[in-house]
C-alpha cells in the first residue's frame, strides 16, 4: 500500500509499511538516560542541563518499577515486563543507565557531567544485551560491587 502525490515539480512516493518500520526503529533506538533515585532537585536539574543540549531523552524510573528489566525503559523488544511492583527500600545512591548512545555522545555526556555542578554520580552503566534483562536492584548491586573493587584497587596501587 502506498500513496503518490505531487507538489509543484516534485513527485513523492510514500510507502506506509516501510515508514512505519522506520518510525518503530527510531523509537526503539532512541538515545535515553535512565535515572534512578534522583531525589535532590538541584542535582536532577544539573543533570538535565547536561542532557538537554545533547537531545537525549530522560526517563526517571519510579521506585515501584525497580523490579522491571531496565531494558524495558529503553524500548528494548527483547525484554518482557514483570507483574510485580517493588515496595522495598530505595537505592542507596543515584544511578544512571545510558541507553543507545553513540560513543562520541556518551563521551560528551560524561565530560559534561564531570564539569557540571551535579556532583559525583559513581553508579553509571551502559545498557548492554546482558544487563538489559536485569532489574534496577541487580544493576545497582553489580555497580556497587564494581565500584568497590575499583576503589579498593586504586587505594592499593598507591
Amino acid at each position: 500500500q502506498h500513496f503518490i502525490f505531487s507538489l509543484s515539480i516534485f513527485s513523492y512516493t510514500i510507502y506506509l509499511p516501510s515508514l512505519k518500520r522506520r518510525l518503530e526503529r527510531r523509537i526503539e533506538m532512541r538515545e535515553t538516560v535512565l535515572l534512578f533515585n534522583f531525589k535532590d532537585k538541584q542535582k536532577l536539574l544539573n543533570v538535565e542541563l547536561v542532557l538537554f543540549p545533547l537531545k537525549v531523552r530522560i526517563k526517571k524510573v519510579d521506585k515501584k518499577d525497580y523490579l522491571q528489566p531496565v531494558g524495558l525503559f529503553a524500548g528494548s523488544k527483547d525484554v518482557e515486563a514483570v507483574d510485580n511492583l517493588y515496595d522495598g527500600d530505595e537505592l542507596e545512591k543515584e544511578m544512571m543507565i545510558f541507553c543507545n548512545l553513540p560513543e562520541q555522545k556518551l563521551n560528551l555526556l560524561l565530560s559534561g557531567l564531570r564539569n557540571s555542578k551535579a556532583g559525583p554520580i559513581p553508579y553509571k552503566a551502559v545498557l548492554t544485551s546482558v544487563n538489559q534483562h536485569w532489574n534496577a536492584l541487580r544493576c545497582f548491586e553489580e555497580l556497587k560491587a564494581e565500584h568497590a573493587a575499583i576503589t579498593k584497587k586504586e587505594l592499593t596501587e598507591f
